[in-house]
């Protein structure tokens, strides 16, 4: 049985049924979560014959790198592979200015979406990670980089498709006995499922959200976002504007500017009609062409109009730089290559 994912409550469950002491259960999830420990022997606070049993209840996920880069601006990318799986993921450290680590986390091997922007669309889509392994994924760049201040949900797959291993997951990073990361501090990125949205508003935890728009128009967002078909606009904004009420949380919108496609008066003013009087923020975001792609970066220039019509309308709009594009860290770059 997988450990990494389960909560202190559980495991004192699972040891007291194996007539092991139940307060073993809070130095197990320190060691775990705390300390990041991943060998059993090494919880040196618990009697040897003790985690001898431990150790055949219970496993450990371990993620293990099979390749390791650095791009210039500082951006780090692991190609991790789970202990007991063939299956490899990619996971990226980024550093801001203000020396912030932030740790962008994969959900699903692959992905399902088959989004015409994005790399990991074009392998397909094998399985959901469990919870363990996106835990793993944190913890993994948390050790190796002296910790982290921010998690994003914005790697490999579609967060809101493996909704029970991904809240467990949070409920995990954000636990106070463990990496005790600020619910505020975490961020899942959709591609834009309404049920789930709409779901995700009874989670108690005060989580950011931040939907991939990438265009106002629906005939253009189904030609490069294929899930714009079965969900159309005309059903997600009333999700992202019921989310908004509830939970009196600001969403922010992603908004990949491809040139000669969605960067003219006409989107901008179809922005403009769409997100009236909605609570939210946009991140303008340079298109980082996939392999083969057919599509192209606005320019400087226009990403600076764009930037400009939108605040001019009162939406708060910002201008986000790629970072790691050179080792393929960037958005919409993940592809195991």
């Amino acid at each position: 049985m997988d450990i990494n994912a389960l909560q202190p409550e559980e495991i004192k469950n699972i040891l007291e049924k194996e007539n092991i002491k139940g307060y073993r259960a809070s130095q197990i999830f320190n060691w775990l979560h705390k300390q990041l420990v991943t060998d059993f022997s090494k919880m040196t606070n618990i009697s040897k014959d003790e985690r001898e049993k431990i150790s055949q209840i219970f496993e450990i996920v371990i993620p293990n790198i099979i390749k390791k880069q650095k791009s210039k601006d500082g951006t780090k990318k692991y190609l991790v592979e789970f202990e007991g799986s063939a299956d490899q993921v990619e996971t990226v450290l980024i550093k801001n200015t203000s020396k912030r680590n932030t740790v962008c986390v994969s959900t699903q091997v692959g992905c399902p979406l088959a989004c015409k922007i994005c790399a990991t669309g074009s392998m397909g889509f094998r399985r959901d990670l469990t919870a363990d392994e996106i835990i793993a994924q944190v913890e993994l760049v948390y050790r190796e980089n002296d910790g982290i201040e921010n998690i994003v949900f914005m790697g490999m797959g579609e967060p809101l498709l493996n909704y029970k291993n991904l809240l467990r997951a949070i409920d995990i990073i954000n636990h106070p006995k463990g990496l005790n990361i600020g619910a505020r501090k975490i961020t899942i990125s959709t591609a834009g499922i309404p049920q789930k949205i709409e779901k995700l508003i009874n989670y108690p935890k005060q989580v950011r959200l931040a939907v991939s728009l990438n265009s106002a128009i629906q005939k253009k967002r189904k030609e490069i976002m294929p899930i714009a078909k079965k969900y159309p606009l005309h059903q997600l904004i009333p999700a992202i504007r019921e989310y908004i009420k509830q939970t009196g949380r600001r969403v922010t919108l992603e908004y990949v500017l491809i040139k000669d496609f969605n960067d003219q008066e006409e989107d901008v003013e179809a922005l403009w009609e769409l997100l009236s009087e909605m609570n939210i923020n946009i991140n303008l975001i340079p298109l980082n062409p996939a392999p083969n792609s057919l599509y192209r970066p606005s320019s400087l220039k226009i990403q600076e109009w764009f930037q400009q019509q939108l605040h001019g309308n009162g939406i708060n709009t910002y201008l986000r730089k790629s970072r790691g594009y050179e080792i393929k860290a960037a958005c919409g770059q993940l592809a195991n290559d």
